[in-house]
């Protein structure tokens, strides 16, 4: 009996390491559109895919295509009060912590490159309508446009068409951006982001900047 529940140990354990190292070697592929109709995101990871639509306020979790989850965020927004805090003395604060501030500086733009690099664009494409009151600033606008547009299109995966149109004076388009990235690259970023920064230095920061504000507040107290 011993010798079953230790094998169902073993694989429930493995089962769990295996979900646990598709989910960081699988891609995930991130599409955004932007347009005159709205905004929508999609991310899809192995068979599970999250599909959010800004303009509708409608969000789904698909499961082998299947939705499971459907939920309108769209809500009527309360009035909330609005209170006003205030950061104290940052400058102050700054120059007395300017190692931490630096450090912290230098591992985010660490941090930005790590994340871009671990990104792969696999495609652009833009679709634009060029219209303004005036055909001639219309014609030029496009000329200068379709100019760019031409070098732009000699970089892999990006796809533009521009369109010039005289009869109305509104432009519109729509963006298409779609990635993807290696969850395991992404989440080795982040540890490596939290190891490096200083941790101690900034929960001193913080707490000084905490004091200065309510030294703040007291000091505009009647």
């Amino acid at each position: 009996m011993m010798g079953v529940v230790l094998w169902i140990i073993v694989v429930l354990i493995g089962i769990v390491v295996a979900t646990i190292g598709m989910v960081l070697l699988a891609p995930v592929q991130v599409k955004v559109d932007w347009g005159s109709s709205g905004t929508q995101f999609r991310i899809h990871l192995l068979c599970v895919e999250l599909v959010y639509d800004k303009s509708a306020g409608i969000m789904d979790l698909r499961l082998f295509g299947v939705t499971i989850i459907h939920k309108i965020t769209t809500k009527k927004k309360k009035a909330k009060i609005k209170k006003k805090r205030t950061m104290g003395n940052m400058w102050e604060v700054w120059r007395e912590h300017p190692n931490t501030i630096k450090k912290w500086l230098k591992q985010t733009v660490l941090l930005i490159y790590r994340v871009i690099r671990a990104l792969r664009i696999d495609c652009i494409k833009i679709n634009a309508v060029i219209a303004t009151t005036d055909p001639y600033w219309t014609s030029v606008i496009y000329g200068y446009a379709e100019a760019v547009g031409w070098g732009l299109r000699m970089i892999p995966r990006v796809q533009i068409n521009l369109n010039p149109d005289f009869k109305t004076d509104r432009p519109k388009g729509d963006i298409t951006l779609a990635v993807t990235y290696r969850m395991y690259r992404l989440t080795w970023a982040v540890m490596r982001f939290l190891w490096a920064v200083p941790k101690r230095d900034s929960v001193r920061m913080i707490r000084r900047l905490r004091e200065s504000s309510k030294e703040v507040e007291c000091s505009k107290e009647p």
